[in-house]
């Protein structure tokens, strides 16, 4: 509802004690007397033309990062509000990549040579080296980089029904050299592994389990394989195979972070609602949490997107059309809603059909940039920024620009003239001093 006052200063009206400002009229028409609020800010940006959904990004450098689309490899810069697109690798079809310790980039890519080890320099990717003896690629489930070696998980079988972890010994002057693999089989696996990440020597993954040829009375498990290197030799120690008791899960857009002995999923299970999923690594039990529990509502599908950790305890999620931010806490392994829930954004995900990597959520500098790919409409990919704290997300303001206040805004004051869309109309607002 639009709120109104016949305090204006006309005659026979009381004197108004308070500050005139100037602005322009962001839409629609304002009426003296309205009460008014600041506009926001729209930052809708097009990136580049591709409509393929985002794979994969990850931090580079202060403040650049490194996202995975349409086998293109893109480097985006982040400076305040500016978002920028700096270089674009794209010499060869990229399947996945790592960082590595020395910041340069391992690529697993389609055709042989299958491995190349490229970086960042001045703003532009520079090739620098393949690698040896390399054995095709063809899928590419999770590659990382850890105590010296380059990993790449493949599935493996035309029933995949195993994956293999083939690696890599990285050398002085960006060598790059395939050394071996070790496979890992699970003969009741119907299907590939949902989602797979991997951890400080912890390589985890959902994959089906059950005998019966009927996939509905599967059910899903969950494996955690502890990895280690022995004299240049790969070791690896099952930890965990945990069954969760659902006949169907979906991880969400990737949707899986770590919070040191936990492991923290968006999961769409059973085919029934969304959940947060939480293992705990060490005893390998499981918990559950609707986001129908914290009041999100599209928490019935997949369509949700997770921004990494950030400050070592926060997460973003983008739910349908709604954003807010939870807090996970390592003590006890439960998660919360640390914020209020921003309704309304300018685009909603449940309007896509397909599940999870339409985009990716970066946090930074006390601003959540979203960058969206609208995949089954074919438009643009695009960013826009949301403001947030620990306790309230909003909408960037512009103090330029203001709009009929509305039931549940805070006003900034009236209207002392009148104006529509474009127009510059006078303001009351109270006394800066």
């Amino acid at each position: 509802m639009r709120g109104r006052t016949n305090i204006t200063q006309r005659s026979g009206t009381v004197p108004v004690n308070g500050d005139i400002i100037e602005a322009e009229v962001m839409s629609g028409k304002i009426d003296i007397g309205d009460f008014v609020r600041y506009g926001t800010i729209s930052s809708e940006k097009v990136l580049h033309d591709s409509s393929s959904k985002i794979y994969k990004n990850d931090k580079i450098s202060d403040n650049n990062y490194l996202i995975l689309q349409n086998n293109s490899l893109y480097l985006i810069e982040l400076i305040d509000y500016n978002v920028n697109v700096l270089s674009v690798y794209n010499d060869y079809v990229i399947k996945n990549y790592t960082i590595l310790g020395d910041n340069s980039i391992v690529c697993c890519i389609e055709s042989s040579p299958y491995v190349i080890r490229i970086k960042v320099e001045n703003g532009n990717f520079v090739f620098l080296n393949s690698a040896v003896n390399s054995p095709a690629i063809g899928t590419s489930l999770c590659c990382f980089y850890w105590e010296g070696y380059f990993f790449n998980v493949i599935s493996y079988s035309s029933s995949s029904t195993k994956i293999r972890l083939h690696y890599y010994k990285v050398t002085e002057g960006y060598g790059i050299e395939y050394v071996s693999y070790y496979e890992y089989s699970s003969a009741s696996w119907g299907v590939p592994p949902y989602s797979m990440s991997f951890d400080n020597g912890k390589l985890l993954f959902f994959g089906t389990g059950g005998s019966s040829s009927s996939s509905s009375s599967w059910s899903r498990n969950f494996y955690y394989l502890s990895l280690s290197i022995v004299s240049g030799s790969l070791v690896v120690e099952e930890k965990v195979s945990l069954n969760l008791g659902v006949s169907s899960i979906s991880i969400i857009s990737g949707g899986c972070v770590f919070f040191d002995k936990y492991y923290v999923c968006l999961a769409y299970l059973n085919g029934k609602s969304t959940n947060w999923l939480i293992i705990n690594l060490l005893s390998g039990t499981k918990q559950t949490k609707t986001l129908s529990s914290f009041g999100i509502s599209g928490g019935g599908g997949y369509n949700g997107m997770l921004s990494n950790v950030f400050e070592g305890k926060y997460i973003v999620l983008y739910m349908s059309d709604s954003i807010s931010i939870f807090e996970f806490l390592q003590s006890d392994g439960t998660i919360y809603l640390s914020s209020n829930i921003l309704t309304g954004l300018p685009v909603d995900l449940s309007s896509l059909s397909s599940m999870g990597n339409y985009g990716c959520i970066i946090c930074y500098d006390n601003i959540a940039n979203v960058l969206i790919c609208k995949s089954n409409s074919g438009t643009l990919s695009y960013i826009y920024d949301i403001s947030l704290n620990r306790d309230l997300i909003s909408r960037r303001i512009d103090k330029n620009i203001v709009e009929s206040y509305t039931t549940g805004d805070i006003a900034i004051g009236f209207a002392k003239t009148s104006g529509i869309s474009g127009e510059t109309i006078q303001v009351y607002v109270p006394k800066s001093n």
